[in-house]
């Protein structure tokens, strides 16, 4: 599953498209409402036979587009790195592998702190800037 293939699958269903996209974006649905509505939309993309991605592709897929329209709020979860952040950094012992919609909350709730801390430091932070964090930390 690539961007191509969500692209291509919105392309082909413009109207349902529209909106499971727009309830991504909207901020009144709760997110794990969201971003399950937006698993069941695109879940066959990770099932076809040619498919070498995950189902937690998608969870990364969604919230990406959801880091973009709100920096403040959400963060694009990638399994190893959070993972591996989480594990190292808090007293976490490890995340799960798949579409967690749930636990993508409580680590968006757990970076949404660490962003305030971020804040009362530089005056002035996003949650690519936690982001950021995450990745130099597993990149070291």
């Amino acid at each position: 599953m690539t961007w191509q293939d969500i692209v291509a699958y919105c392309h082909d269903n413009p109207d349902e498209a529209a909106a499971v996209l727009s309830d991504l974006y909207n901020e009144e649905i709760s997110v794990v409402d969201r971003l399950n509505e937006f698993y069941e939309f695109f879940r066959h993309l990770t099932t076809r036979e040619e498919n070498d991605r995950p189902p937690g592709s998608l969870l990364r897929a969604a919230t990406a587009l959801s880091l973009y329209a709100f920096p403040d709020r959400h963060i694009t979860f990638q399994y190893r790195r959070m993972n591996n952040f989480f594990s190292e950094y808090s007293t976490l012992d490890s995340l799960d592998t798949g579409f967690n919609a749930r636990q993508y909350h409580e680590v968006a709730v757990a970076c949404r702190d660490l962003l305030s801390k971020i804040k009362d430091r530089t005056g002035d932070a996003t949650m690519i800037d936690v982001q950021t964090l995450i990745y130099i930390a597993d990149d070291t």
